[in-house]
């Protein structure tokens, strides 16, 4: 329906200029809009589904729900119209109206035409109504704005109460027919019309409140602005006035004397760009700029300190870490860098300078010998500072003991079987008497240690073999309790099941079919039962089904098998390495044989006296190093059987067995401690770190230095955090993750690693400088050791000026030639040497090994021998760690389960007790040959064998050139199937031919004959 005149609805109305009064209308062609204004005596009408607008030029009517709700009032209102089709399909369309004080109304079923003819309407009345209404807004607003004006000027400061007093003064707009000021001056087309010669608007562009709103936001910002720059200039006054700040006094002056507020309003959006993004930036920033230049003054002021608090003058970087007095400091060390002279001169500049009390500071030590050292160092480099002697240098336990003693009023005894090895003894101990008195546990401990000690390995990698059979000597893999060789450590596993509990099997069996091709050989099963006629496949399958992607159609291979014993009519029974490593895969094979009515029986006895797998002391030992883990982390057993399937490719009956096993050695542990009021290591860590939580240790130290911080555990880790926290003291953590080599004591090298982490605001120092290695053997030990990313990047520089090649690798033919070569080579270094003339070596040799029976039995006679020039010493590569000497000479350095890299690797058990494990192959064997080779201040030589390198001196040939020397003189050729072994002569026991094959068999195959 098109726009019809109707009864006026009423109101003031106002004047249509050059408008016929109540006359007919004059229309555009077309049946367009009228070209002239209706007087307020009629008005035009638009009607759509269920609703009718009207209007007379001047006020509005919106009839909605067919008369059941009216919205009416000024035209001008209506802020905005629009009309657009519901749908694309759609013949009419919907007219969205958007009316100051009730929002959006929507019309529908308005044909496009109307549609086009009431949004012009609307267009072109509220054009006519602004103008209208603006004449009137001008007489009252603009004198109103000019009082307000004039009271403004006449002030120096606006202030809240002159600010209600004008709000109260701004006139109502009901004197102009409308409900806000808003309908007028925030109306959207009122800015264009602004522009139009000869209009008469208000001055104001916003309403009156918000014109006054505007002048408090101005009052509020002049006076943030001034109290923002007062703030700044107190905070750097006083900043100015400090030494070195750290985090926790900057944030508490920032407590102290809180910046300024601008209600409402972000700080970003309040403060000039140089105080962005925060307040606490801006006074980091403040205090950063701060510490640097005063590090760079302290540099200059205590250079005669830094040059003679050590027997050598302090490098620059020691020198910052001294002066450096963040909360918490983390100094990066290499090898041979002064780490102990750090700590010293640390302590020794804090008493200089006044910052704290010696009986307030306190550094901690990994062990008895290195806390030892420190007191020395103090004594010998600080004894001119008054109090010196009173600094306390302690190991972890020392301290923890006298926490505990001082909290409880009881000095606790530590147990007697904790040290020489007698813990993993005892462990021994506490397995036998378990046995002796549950059945239960006795059979459970065999079924371990018979069965389940030797981890099955990942399923989606080919497995090493570790022993072949003499007499093909190319059949390599795995030796089960039966004394055959098997495939995979999987097959070895159900193997020795299957012969602890007395069933009778054959493996690798041929078929009784001919299955042979022209290109396959003789198809043989894994295993076959003749008691119940049933063979037995075992596959490399995951839960899906799916065989590692590195095994070539093996998919293929299992298919073919199923189809031929489906052809063949023959029973087969399969396993999976999901299912083995679930437990669903032997639980369903003692299933197969009770089906069958073969009751199985486990049966340790079976096993013969002289082939016991694994000692019950090398269980002892995971054990030992286990409970140090769980105890430092203070998981219970319940969290670590949580964590079972959290780890890929668990080897779950494995780990389940083991929880048990170790829950009753625990739990006997325990109770022997508490029956004779004893205490371990890890007690005296955790419960001294109880107390002082708890507040019944009053810490009041200032300054927490730890030495070695590579071989914190979490138990140390948990007792320094109780110490910071309870005191607000400084700590300083010194240590080279690099010679991080105690994990069997505890350590966890994820605490140094991922201290940045734990710590985000630590300030981070590095020593780089080492002053033991030449540069070549620095180089190349560094890119060595760092192939491990767990560990830190670092950059290790020298003093050391000796240039040339530093590595020399000796391989004879056993390991039973390596003394007489050691003997020579140091007879030649003597006969070079001249004739000491103070009665003292000339030159020292730290003879090393992996293990301690590594030792040279003529060490003895060697030192009486050339005792006068050369001073000789033998230790194990974690006794010499923190020594050094000219020449190191490295032993036994062979591929072997007791070799270097050591083959008993981590097992995966004691993932379970280390909340982030370390998974780089051979990690701290890696770290601990490092070690090795650091010692060293002028050369290194290691001695293998022509048959057994290790790996690692393989990985040195190939990524540094370093030769493995064979006593002829001739360089050793690397293996090239594996890379990780050399090529040595073999004989072929049935042929006598002589064949080369990898020095790593039979983990690696023969590789070519001659």
């Amino acid at each position: 329906m098109g726009p019809t005149p109707c009864p006026t609805m009423g109101g003031s109305g106002r004047e249509t200029d050059g408008a016929p009064i109540g006359g007919g209308s004059t229309r555009k062609e077309g049946g367009g809009m009228p070209t002239w204004k209706p007087s307020r005596l009629r008005s035009w009408l638009f009607s759509g589904s269920g609703w009718i607008f009207n209007s007379d030029g001047d006020a509005f009517e919106l009839s909605l729900d067919r008369g059941r709700r009216v919205v009416k009032g000024p035209l001008i209102l209506i802020h905005s119209l629009e009309c657009k089709p519901r749908h694309n399909f759609s013949t009419t369309v919907e007219c969205h109206f958007h009316i100051i004080g009730t929002g959006w109304v929507v019309g529908e079923g308005l044909g496009e035409d109307k549609a086009e003819e009431l949004q012009q309407f609307v267009r072109e009345e509220v054009t006519g109504s602004l103008a209208h209404y603006g004449s009137r807004a001008i007489k009252i607003l603009d004198p109103w704005q000019r009082q307000v004006d004039q009271r403004l000027e006449a002030v120096n400061e606006v202030d809240p109460a002159l600010l209600e007093q004008l709000k109260a003064t701004i006139p109502s707009p009901a004197a102009i027919g409308l409900p806000t000021w808003g309908a007028l001056l925030d109306h959207p087309a009122l800015a264009k019309e602004r522009k139009k010669k000869n209009s008469f608007y208000p001055t104001l562009d916003q309403t009156p409140e918000a014109y006054l709103e505007g002048v408090d936001e101005r009052r509020r910002r002049a006076v943030f602005t001034k109290s923002l720059a007062a703030w700044a200039q107190r905070q750097t006054a006083w900043v100015g006035e400090q030494g070195w700040i750290g985090r926790r006094r900057r944030r508490a002056r920032l407590a102290d004397d809180a910046p300024p507020v601008l209600q409402g309003v972000q700080w970003i959006d309040a403060t000039p760009p140089s105080y962005h993004p925060t307040a606490e930036a801006w006074l980091v920033r403040l205090v950063d700029a701060h510490n640097a230049a005063f590090e760079a003054r302290q540099m200059e002021a205590k250079r005669s300190f830094f040059e003679r608090v050590e027997s050598n003058p302090l490098t620059e970087e020691q020198a910052e870490a001294v002066v450096c007095m963040d909360d918490e400091l983390l100094v990066v060390a290499a090898a041979g860098s002064g780490k102990s002279s750090t700590i010293v001169a640390k302590a020794g500049y804090a008493l200089e300078e006044g910052l704290c009390a010696p009986e307030d500071i306190l550094l901690l030590a990994f062990n008895a010998d290195a806390a030892e050292e420190l007191r020395q160092r103090i004594a010998k480099r600080l004894g001119h500072l008054d109090g010196a002697d009173r600094i306390a240098a302690k190991t972890f336990h020392a301290f923890g003991l006298e926490v505990i003693g001082a909290a409880t009023g009881k000095m606790p005894t530590p147990a007697p079987w904790l040290s020489n090895g007698k813990d993993e003894a005892f462990i021994g101990h506490l397995v036998d008497e378990l046995c002796a008195e549950n059945p239960t546990f006795a059979a459970q401990w065999d079924l371990f240690r018979l069965l389940y000690f030797k981890d099955v390995g990942r399923w989606d990698a080919r497995e090493e073999p570790e022993d072949y059979d003499p007499e093909s000597q190319r059949k390599r893999g795995f030796r089960t309790l039966r004394g055959e060789i098997v495939k995979s450590k999987s097959e070895r596993l159900i193997a020795d099941w299957l012969f602890l509990h007395g069933v009778n099997y054959r493996y690798e069996e041929p078929y009784p079919h001919d299955t042979r091709t022209a290109t396959k050989r003789q198809y043989r099963p894994d295993f076959y039962y003749p008691d119940i006629d049933v063979f037995h496949e075992h596959f490399a399958l995951n839960a899906k089904g799916e065989a590692p992607p590195a095994f070539k159609d093996y998919l293929e291979g299992v298919h073919w098998k199923r189809q031929l014993h489906r052809e063949q009519g023959t029973r087969l029974f399969e396993t999976t390495a999901h299912g083995l490593r679930t437990g669903a895969a032997l639980a369903a094979l003692k299933d197969l044989f009770q089906s069958r009515g073969i009751d199985l029986v486990f049966d340790p006895d079976r096993v013969p006296p002289d082939n016991d797998p694994v000692s019950p002391q090398a269980i002892a030992k995971v054990m030992r190093v286990f409970q140090q883990h769980m105890k430092g982390s203070r998981q219970s057993v319940e969290q670590a059987r949580e964590r079972i399937d959290t780890l890929p490719g668990a080897f779950v009956p494995r780990m389940e067995l083991f929880l048990d096993l170790y829950e009753a050695v625990a739990q006997r542990w325990e109770d022997r401690l508490a029956a004779d009021g004893l205490v371990d290591f890890d007690d005296m860590l955790n419960q001294s770190a109880d107390h002082i939580i708890a507040g019944r240790f009053p810490c009041s130290v200032k300054m927490v230095l730890a030495d070695e911080f590579q071989d914190t555990s979490r138990a140390r880790m948990r007792l320094l955090q109780a110490i910071v926290d309870a005191s607000g003291a400084q700590f300083t953590a010194v240590g080279d993750d690099w010679q991080s080599i105690y994990r069997f004591a505890g350590a966890d090298l994820a605490i140094m690693s991922g201290f940045q982490q734990a710590h985000p605001h630590a300030a981070v120092r590095h020593l780089s400088q080492t002053f033991r290695c030449p540069q070549s053997l620095c180089d190349l030990t560094s890119e060595f050791v760092s192939k491990n990313p767990m560990q830190l990047v670092k950059k290790v520089f020298t003093s050391n000026s000796l240039k040339g090649p530093r590595v020399s690798v000796v391989a004879l033919p056993t390991i039973e030639d390596i003394p007489g070569r050691l003997k020579a080579n140091i007879q030649s270094l003597y006969e070079k040497l001249p004739e000491s003339t103070n009665g003292k070596p000339l030159r020292s040799m730290l003879i090393l090994g992996r293990y301690r029976n590594d030792r040279p039995r003529e060490l003895e006679a060697w030192r009486q021998r050339f005792g006068d020039k050369i001073d000789l010493k033998f230790l194990t590569v974690h006794r010499a760690k923190g020594l050094e000497a000219d020449f190191v000479a490295l032993l036994n350095v062979v591929q072997d389960t007791l070799g270097f890299p050591s083959q008993v690797q981590d097992d995966p058990i004691l993932q379970l007790a280390m909340p982030e494990p370390e998974t780089f192959e051979f990690g701290e064997e890696r770290r601990l040959f490092y070690v090795a080779l650091t010692r060293a201040k002028r050369s290194v030589v290691v001695y293998t064998t022509q048959h057994q390198p290790s790996q690692f001196l393989v990985e040195l040939q190939a990524d540094h050139g370093v030769e493995i020397v064979r006593t002829e003189g001739e360089p050793a050729e690397p293996c090239p199937v594996c890379g990780q072994g050399v090529l040595v002569e073999r004989v072929n026991r049935t042929t006598k031919e002589i064949f080369y094959s990898c020095s790593r068999f039979p983990r690696c195959p023969p590789t070519k004959e001659d």
